[in-house]
């Protein structure tokens, strides 16, 4: 008979004979090796083999019941204590029934009827108990493999749980570091407007992240010019913030040796040798523009470089695009710059700004200099709220898009009477909060109810703070409102936190609502599909109680902040089934660290 055993090594399998008959086993040696390649070893009782089976790999042992000295029903209790590995098969004779069928329940893997009428029987049997032996063992190196992959996976989730950690720490660091950098670079422009006699000067700016590359000054010359400049250094973020502030401290706009300003064009020629002498780099360039007023403000004297053209609005509705074809500062060192002088009567104005003007998703839509000052001379009023329209025109053409690029205006209006700055920070806006580690929590009381302001980034470190606290103010007649104007950032966890909060209040009927949602937590919430919390944002200006206290953070323990990821992943995860795709595994790994103890759906 063929052999068709796979085996997991390339030897033979050992066979342990055990009969206290020398001619049951030379029957059992004669019929296994001349029909299936095996190595056959014989012990004469109990005890003998006892010594071969803790000194050798056995892969089946065949057993006679009955044996002087140890039978094979004690040999094999005997192994099963030991642990052995062996496939077990049973020789039984006439009236051993009972003692075959109690050597099955104590793991033997068959039984044979002795006297062996059928060798054919045997050798299947034998063969079986092999391929039995050997699947149980290649099942113990697999489940020790597991066991091995599931202790480097434990052990990788709480590394994994440090580098978190550690990133929010860093993470909180960076935040602090990019507020104060804010507040640098926000000194760095001009709180009100000098004395220009007959011209007015209204600004807005509008960084698109916490520091941003444009920069805008008002300066008075000791001749009674006013110097006006609006630059935008390239890229976004930190590094076009410190490049904006080292063009600031290269521009020279004043000659004390004859007691006059430098002309436009000299002062952005000396500003373009010193960027590309001290930070001569790819992609490191800055646009500019530059006027010069002169004291009765009919006269500007204008150069640029590389920046968008300025805007030029006649009190009887016509205009002109003043464009300029110069190369931004820093890009080349043999380049001139050329100025040109414009003459303003009253009622004229004159828009100075930055691209960001322009951003929008749709190029089709975008604003455009001809649009702007369409929209200039369309509405002739002040300056003021005409800054104000274009800003909202601006935003409108983003259809709800997060705002990519700064925004800086500064229009000089010849014969008005009001002037004014707007960085970002008029009163009617929340107030600068404390400079606490992020999340900032604080909670107040107004006339509808409780306020949590929510400063900083939201991360799944205090989602359960955040939770609590909103449960605890969570009531039928009261309102809780989450505000979010210095959010810059809120994590998965945070999201589907805030998910449970709003599923929550629409089944009990409870009145929770958003207010001051940052353009990117908009777009957070819009592509995880989470149209309950979108619907329970507040529209307008929200109210911000002027006492506000930190919420006192809680003392959740590593589990407790496990379920909370859990069940605000869960919350998104019900919502469509790309977030059920994309937090599937996430939610499995924690579904199988939180066992044996019990895992809610809620809290």
């Amino acid at each position: 008979m063929p052999d068709d055993v796979s085996t997991t090594d390339a030897s033979p399998p050992r066979i342990l004979l055990v009969d206290d008959e020398p001619g049951v086993r030379g029957l059992l040696r004669n019929v296994l090796k001349g029909r299936y390649e095996c190595e056959c070893i014989e012990a004469h009782d109990g005890i003998q083999a006892q010594e071969i089976l803790r000194a050798e790999d056995i892969d089946v042992v065949i057993v006679d019941l009955t044996m002087p000295r140890m039978d094979g029903m004690s040999l094999l209790r005997w192994a099963k204590e030991e642990r052995n590995s062996s496939a077990w098969i049973i020789l039984s004779g006439a009236g051993g029934f009972d003692d075959a069928l109690e050597a099955i329940h104590l793991g033997a893997f068959d039984y044979i009827a002795k006297p062996i009428h059928n060798v054919d029987e045997l050798v299947i049997t034998v063969r079986n108990a092999v391929r039995q032996r050997h699947l149980e063992m290649d099942r113990e190196r697999l489940m020790e493999d597991v066991e091995e992959r599931n202790l480097q996976l434990a052990e990788q989730v709480v590394h994994l749980q440090e580098a978190c950690r550690i990133l929010t720490n860093q993470q909180e660091t960076i935040d602090a570091d990019l507020r104060r950098a804010e507040l640098i670079q926000r000194a760095l422009l001009p709180l009100t407007v000098p004395d220009a006699s007959r011209t007015a000067v209204n600004t807005i700016y509008r960084p698109s992240h916490i520091v941003g590359g444009d920069l805008y000054d008002l300066i008075p010359l000791p001749s009674g010019h006013l110097a006006v400049y609006v630059a935008d250094a390239a890229g976004h973020g930190l590094s076009a913030a410190m490049l904006a502030v080292l063009f600031k401290h290269r521009v020279a706009l004043w000659d004390d040796r004859i007691e006059q300003p430098i002309p436009p064009e000299q002062v952005l020629q000396a500003v373009n040798n010193c960027l590309w002498e001290e930070c001569k780099a790819p992609g490191l360039f800055v646009t500019a523009i530059y006027a010069l007023v002169e004291p009765d403000g009919e006269h500007v004297t204008l150069a640029s470089a590389g920046h968008p053209p300025a805007v030029l609005c006649r009190s009887d509705g016509s205009f002109e695009i003043l464009t300029a074809d110069s190369p931004a500062l820093g890009i080349n060192e043999q380049v001139r710059y050329f100025q040109n002088v414009v003459s303003l009567e009253d009622g004229d104005r004159l828009l100075l700004y930055t691209d960001g003007l322009f951003t929008s998703p749709d190029p089709q839509e975008a604003l455009t200099p001809e649009i702007v000052a369409n929209l200039i001379v369309s509405h002739p009023d002040d300056s003021r709220t005409t800054l104000n329209r274009l800003l909202a025109a601006a935003v409108d053409r983003r259809r709800g898009y997060g705002q990519e690029d700064d925004i800086t205006m500064v229009m000089l209006a010849l014969g008005e009477a009001t002037s004014g700055v707007d960085n970002g920070l008029s009163e009617a806006e929340p107030p600068e909060p404390p400079p606490a580690s992020a999340p900032g929590l604080q909670i107040g009381q107004n006339e509808q109810g409780t306020v949590i302001c929510l400063n900083g980034r939201g991360c799944w470190t205090h989602s359960a703070d955040f939770y609590e606290v909103c449960l605890q103010e969570l009531t039928p007649d009261r309102t809780l409102t989450v505000d979010l104007s210095y959010c810059e950032y809120l994590d998965s966890t945070f999201l589907g936190t805030l998910q449970e909060l709003a599923d929550q209040s629409d089944q009990e009927n409870m009145p929770f609502y958003l207010q001051h949602v940052p353009d990117l937590v908009m777009d957070l919430l819009r592509e995880l599909g989470m149209t309950r919390v979108v619907g329970r944002i507040r529209r307008g200006d929200g109210s911000i109680p002027k006492d506000l206290m930190p919420v006192l953070y809680g003392n959740f323990s590593d589990r407790d902040h496990q379920h909370r990821v859990l069940h605000a992943h869960e919350a998104l995860a019900e919502l469509n089934e790309d977030n059920r795709r994309e937090f599937d595994r996430l939610i499995d790994m924690l579904r199988r660290e939180l066992e044996p103890h019990t895992v809610h759906t809620g809290e």
